[in-house]
């Protein structure tokens, strides 16, 4: 299906280890506004989204791409059919 659409449709939920703080700072300082959407699906999973400055987003970036590893949590059949499709079009 991946091939077909040219996109997975589904979120991969993404962890990492609980020692990068600058993360959770950021992650805090954003959640504090009002959030930009808050919304709960027909089963029951609750969606909240806040929007970031340019500046805040930079540092997303940059404090992630010092992360060493990240565990994919929920979604690793997703991820492996991803890579397989980009593995058949190169």
């Amino acid at each position: 299906m991946i091939n077909i659409q040219n996109a997975s449709l589904e979120p991969v939920f993404l962890t990492f280890r609980d020692n990068q703080e600058a993360v959770h700072e950021l992650i805090e300082k954003v959640s504090e506004r009002e959030c930009y959407a808050d919304c709960t699906t027909d089963d029951q999973v609750r969606h909240v989204l806040w929007r970031c400055t340019e500046e805040e987003s930079a540092q997303f970036v940059s404090e992630f791409e010092k992360i060493p590893a990240l565990y994919v949590a929920d979604g690793h059949h997703r991820t492996a059919a991803s890579y397989n499709v980009g593995k058949i079009r190169e």
